[in-house]
């Protein structure tokens, strides 16, 4: 039984390393080249209004190769109404940040200003909506698509923790001023923070 099983083993990878091969005219075998589905494509709508010193009115998606370190900047290009469809050529689940560019000089650079953070997926393509007001009083980001779920659900988590009023029990120097009576006090606000936080 066990030789049997040992027999189906060698079988199989030797199986598995001929469908990885071919062979050409002169009979040497070559390996194949892996194929396999990359990039995606994100289109929409993107009026960021709110420029101030010295913003521009240009976006870039970047991130981070995952086997060089390198961080890929790729800038969207739009029309005049803020419709684009940009095509990223991702290898795998990601992170994108949205990046406001800000001029230097007469060079325009992206990765200073960070918009909002996002994720996409090889072959799943989504669209982006993304809205700023000039007096900023009105900020709308909307995804759809195959990735638009998962990152309304980030959106929305992200949110929850900005309510949660997290990173005001963060401020150290505000803590320092807390008199030992309010401890107590303190503690509630803590764990409710953090309920609703990661409670989402």
């Amino acid at each position: 039984m066990k030789l049997r099983s040992q027999a189906l083993s060698l079988i199989f990878l030797f199986f598995f390393q001929i469908t990885g091969m071919a062979q050409s005219a002169d009979g040497n075998l070559k390996l194949k080249p892996m194929r396999s589905k990359t990039g995606l494509t994100i289109s929409g709508n993107l009026r960021q209004l709110a420029l101030q010193s010295s913003m521009v009115d240009s976006l870039a998606f970047e991130y981070s190769d995952p086997i060089t370190g390198e961080d890929i900047v790729i800038p969207i290009h739009r029309d005049a109404s803020g419709n684009f469809s940009t095509h990223l050529p991702i290898q795998s689940a990601t992170q994108l940040r949205l990046l406001q560019g800000t001029k230097t000089g007469d060079k325009v650079r992206f990765g200073g200003l960070i918009q909002f953070y996002l994720y996409a997926q090889p072959g799943k393509d989504f669209s982006l909506k993304f809205f700023q007001s000039a007096d900023h009083k009105e900020r709308k980001i909307e995804y759809g698509g195959l990735a638009g779920a998962i990152n309304t659900q980030y959106q929305a988590y992200t949110k929850a923790l900005d309510h949660s009023e997290f990173s005001r029990i963060m401020e150290y120097k505000e803590l320092m001023k807390a008199k030992k009576d309010s401890l107590e006090a303190f503690k509630l606000s803590f764990f409710a923070a953090f309920k609703t936080g990661f409670g989402f």
